[in-house]
Order: structure tokens, then C-alpha cells, then sequence
């Protein structure tokens, strides 16, 4: 008995070792609304000079900004602080100016008219401009509370390594005044953040950029001196390459 075609191609292609490729275009959200991006892009008007929130139905990773009207001034864009959410956001937006892309509440990122995409991360609390991709290191993290055993050994470092990018968020204010929280190596603890650098009383987060390259082996330490705290909590971001 002939078989269908259908089931002829289908035994064929099994065991004739020829297989098709096949192409399906990614998309959709995946899991609660908003707290992943969809893959693909959208275009995002603003449709008056004014600030905007970002519609769910728009969380897709690439962002294309324009505008309806010229705007007079730097607008902001209302992003969710789902942690780990990412953005590539280029603004074509008229009148020339800067766009924050920012959640409703924390800091932001400025993004500049025209020129390449941008890409920006969050940690729930603030927007951070990523980049790791850009300078070819590596995102890493290392959570401190008050009790953190100190010195605190967050990796090590070889002669050659550059740290990046360090970024120090309070999360939780420390309550004793005199706190202190500093990041650097064990031959030099303030290398990247000295006293003072930090204040560990406020909510609030900390850059330094473009730190001198390692030239020993050494470690990467965070050192908290709590005082008489009792409360107290961070994360330190770093990109190292």
C-alpha cells in the first residue's frame, strides 16, 4: 500500500538524514507582565511635551523614542523597576533634546537625541547606563549588610584586570552616623571608594569609572565598619575585565 505524501516526506527526512530548518519569529512576554522584556522592538511617541510612561504593551528590549511636538525641555521616560530589567533605547525625538529614562522613583540615565542606542539595566531601585557589553567586562555583584564579616573577600584579582565600572547602592541607610563603607584591594582597602566617598546614612548609590588596572595579584575587598549599627544593607555592582 503507497503511503500519503505526507507520511512519505515525514519517514523520508527521518531516516535520509536531510532535516528542514525551520524559523519562527520570537515574541511575547514571559511570566508577570513587565518583569521581562519582549523580544523585538517598539517605536514610543511621546504625544505631548511632557513627561511619559512607559505602556506594558511596550516593554520590549529596543525602544525607539520620538515625539508628536517639539520638546521644550528634557522629558522624562517612566520605566518599571523590575530588577534585571534591561533597555536599548535610542531617542529620535524632536527639538533636540535629552530624554531620563528613569523608574518612578530612584535615578536615572540621561539619554542624549540621536546618535547609538543605549543600553541601560536596573536593580529595582535605580537605572544604571550598562556597560559591560561596551567595555567587554563582566557584570558582577556583592551584597554587604551591617554584619558582614569585614574585611569582606569579594574576588581575586590578577596584574592586568581593570575594574571598569563600581557601583555602590545603599539599600538599607546604616542608623550609627559614624558607619563607613570603602572598596578597594587588600594592599590598598580605598582604592576605589575611600572614607568619606560613601554616605552609608541615606539611600543612595555611587560611581567610579575608568579605575587603574591591578599590577599585583591581590583581592577585591568591600570593608564595613558598622560602628553601632543596627541595621544597614548594600550591593556593590562591578565590571571587571
Amino acid at each position: 500500500m503507497a503511503l500519503p505524501e505526507y507520511e512519505y516526506a515525514f519517514w523520508y527526512l527521518l531516516y535520509s538524514g536531510e532535516y528542514m530548518s525551520i524559523q519562527i519569529p520570537l515574541g511575547g512576554s514571559v511570566g508577570v507582565e513587565g518583569s521581562v522584556y519582549v523580544l523585538g522592538n517598539s517605536i514610543v511617541e511621546f504625544p505631548s511635551d511632557a513627561n511619559l510612561t512607559l505602556s506594558p504593551s511596550n516593554y520590549t528590549y529596543y525602544l525607539e523614542l520620538t515625539s508628536a511636538v517639539a520638546l521644550t525641555a528634557t522629558r522624562e521616560l517612566i520605566l518599571p523597576l523590575n530588577p534585571g530589567q534591561t533597555f536599548s533605547i535610542t531617542n529620535n525625538t524632536t527639538g533636540g533634546q535629552s530624554i531620563t529614562a528613569i523608574g518612578p522613583t530612584g535615578t536615572g540615565v540621561l539619554i542624549a537625541p540621536g546618535g547609538a542606542p543605549t543600553v541601560i539595566t536596573t536593580d529595582g531601585i535605580n537605572y544604571y547606563k550598562s556597560t559591560g557589553s561596551a567595555s567587554g567586562g563582566i557584570a558582577l555583584t556583592a551584597p554587604f549588610t551591617y554584619a558582614t564579616s569585614s574585611p569582606e573577600v569579594v574576588q581575586a584579582v590578577v596584574p592586568g584586570q581593570l575594574i571598569t565600572r563600581a557601583v555602590v547602592v545603599i539599600e538599607t541607610a546604616f542608623d550609627d552616623p559614624a558607619a563607613s563603607v570603602t572598596v578597594g584591594t587588600t594592599a590598598n582597602p580605598d582604592l576605589i571608594f575611600g572614607p568619606g566617598d560613601i554616605s552609608t546614612n541615606t539611600t543612595d548609590q555611587y560611581q567610579e569609572q575608568d579605575i587603574t588596572p591591578f599590577n599585583a595579584n591581590d583581592f577585591l575587598i568591600i570593608t564595613i565598619t558598622p560602628g553601632t549599627s543596627t541595621q544597614g544593607a548594600g550591593i556593590l555592582y562591578y565590571w571587571i575585565q
